[in-house]
């Protein structure tokens, strides 16, 4: 359980600086304060799935990219347009 604990901030670090390389090359404009509020739920929702014991059917190597994609689609619908 405490390698999850490093998860959560690891992967908000990684989505924050995936955000700003790709805002800084003008692909988007956003509004940091609420773009961070969001990597932080989108972190930790893949922890959460991360920490889930699931099924061997389940591995978390498709759920976690999966679950986070989706999140992250829904709090930036911008990608879509």
């Amino acid at each position: 359980i405490s390698s999850r604990i490093y998860l959560m901030p690891s992967w908000f670090f990684f989505l924050d600086s995936f955000l700003y390389y790709y805002s800084s090359l003008g692909f988007y404009l956003l509004d940091w304060t609420r773009a961070i509020q969001d990597v932080a739920l989108i972190s930790f929702v893949a922890t959460l799935v991360e920490s889930l014991p699931l099924p061997t059917v389940f591995d978390d190597n498709i759920t976690v990219p999966s679950v986070s994609i989706l999140v992250g689609l829904i709090l930036f619908p911008m990608v879509l347009s």
